[in-house]
């Protein structure tokens, strides 16, 4: 019943949804990383190309913005590291 703008964060051992996120600005790609608790994902920019690296919060849907703007690049799948973000 979703559909590819919305993130459900889900608790596995208690089996019950925990967040539920509509945003047609989700990043591309999302790694996550539980020494953070976070999501990492490269934004794209809506009127222009480019991208820039963005911290989500899966519990209320907020993002803070990690890297300046990368203009004229197109964000590619990245992996997270103890931590770090590599794309």
């Amino acid at each position: 019943p979703y559909g590819p703008d919305y993130l459900v964060g889900i608790d596995i051992t208690k089996r019950k949804i925990i967040s539920e996120i509509t945003d047609s600005n989700l990043p591309a790609y999302l790694c996550y990383d539980n020494k953070m608790n976070a999501f990492y994902g490269m934004e794209i920019f809506q009127n222009e190309r480019g991208c820039r690296l963005v911290r989500l919060n899966p519990y209320n849907g907020t993002m803070d913005i990690l890297s300046k703007d990368l203009k004229d690049y197109e964000p590619s799948a990245g992996t997270c590291h103890e931590g770090y973000y590599f794309t």
